[in-house]
Formats: C-alpha cells, sequence, structure tokens
C-alpha cells in the first residue's frame, strides 16, 4: 500500500513538474509576442510621422503656389470691380483661380516625379552592380538603348 502512494507521490510531481514548464514557455511565448508587438507599434508610428510630414510639405507648397498666384493676380484683391463685357460672379472667379492653381500643383509634381525617375534610371548604384549577374556586351547595348528609349519618351511627356 505505501508503495502505490510513494508511486502516486511520483506521477504527481512529474505531473506538477510538467505543468511548470509549459506554463513556463507559455510565459515566455506572450513576452515575446508583446516585444513583438511593441516593435510594429513603433514602426508604424514611424511612418505615419513620416507620412505627415509628407503631407505637410505638400501643403506647405501648395499655400505658396495658392499665396503666389493670388500675388500675381491683383484683380483678386479689388472688390466689387468688375470689368468686361462678360461679368464673372467673384465665387466663379475663385473657383476658376483654385482650379488653375492645383492644375500648377499637379504638373509641378509630376515634374517632379519624372526627373527623380529618369535620374534614378540614370544613376545605378554601385553596390547593385557589384551583386549584379553578369551580363553579356550584347544585352548590355540592348539595355542601354532601351534605357535611352524610356528616358526619351519621359522627356516627352
Amino acid at each position: 500500500m505505501t508503495a502505490f502512494f510513494i508511486f502516486l507521490l511520483f506521477v504527481l510531481n512529474i505531473f506538477t513538474i510538467f505543468a511548470i514548464i509549459v506554463l513556463y514557455l507559455r510565459q515566455n511565448r506572450l513576452s515575446m509576442l508583446e516585444k513583438d508587438q511593441k516593435a510594429v507599434i513603433g514602426e508604424m508610428e514611424q511612418l505615419l510621422s513620416g507620412y505627415l510630414m509628407e503631407m505637410k510639405e505638400d501643403n506647405e507648397t501648395l499655400v505658396k503656389a495658392i499665396k503666389n498666384s493670388v500675388a500675381m493676380n491683383p484683380e483678386h484683391g479689388q472688390k466689387g470691380q468688375e470689368h468686361g463685357s462678360i461679368k464673372e460672379t467673384k465665387e466663379e472667379k475663385q473657383e476658376k483661380q483654385e482650379h488653375d492653381i492645383l492644375l500648377e500643383y499637379k504638373a509641378g509634381s509630376r515634374a517632379a516625379a519624372k526627373k527623380q525617375a529618369i535620374d534614378a534610371y540614370k544613376i545605378m548604384p554601385e553596390e547593385n552592380e557589384a551583386n549584379a549577374l553578369p551580363v553579356k556586351v550584347e544585352d548590355r547595348l540592348e539595355l542601354a538603348s532601351a534605357a535611352k528609349e524610356f528616358s526619351d519618351m519621359l522627356q516627352a511627356r
């Protein structure tokens, strides 16, 4: 009878040790998940702050473009004076000016994007060339002519 109780005691001790190990592993996994979650949150905050800074810069350039167009158009500042046979309301003038400003802003951002793309295709980083697969001379000539055609096409737009 005592042998049975001793055997039961060993089985319960083994079961308890196994339960402690399982709980310890779960706790470690939970702490690892918390660390990963904090890292993801930090990355998201950095991305959002970068995006907000970009939006702020774009808004500032738009405000500058609006101020420049208002400064260049002296009729905008005059109240109650309308010239010519066709009379536009103040609202129509304002909508037209806003539309013109937006077109100027879009054209400027497109030009900047095109210039950036052309520069990216013209300047090949040395690190990419070092890691690149070997290319035959004929293929390089073909790629160079294709790149030139592409840059010409971008500049034509």
